[in-house]
């Protein structure tokens, strides 16, 4: 289902619940994803292809130090210790 066309119900540009809509893109930095606003839904063909959108190289560079953590996502590493 989430894969389908019918996914992209609430993938517009309409207030207040639109996922592309102006208040809900204020959160994130669009520039930093390959999205064609032209397009509707911008391009996106389903809720899983909005969530897993190409991102250009130069918005998140990888730290070339060998003594880095590269993490593999948009979300904060999390450590206990040993």
């Amino acid at each position: 289902m989430l894969d389908s066309p019918l996914s992209l119900e609430y993938l517009n540009c309409e207030e207040p619940n639109g996922w592309l809509c102006p208040t809900a893109s204020k959160k994130t930095n669009w520039d930093d994803f390959y999205v064609d606003k032209s397009h509707p839904h911008w391009g996106f063909k389903s809720f899983n292809d909005f969530f897993s959108r190409p991102i250009r190289p130069e918005a998140r560079p990888i730290d070339p130090r060998s003594d880095s953590i590269v993490h593999s996502s948009d979300s904060s590493p999390l450590y206990f210790g040993s």
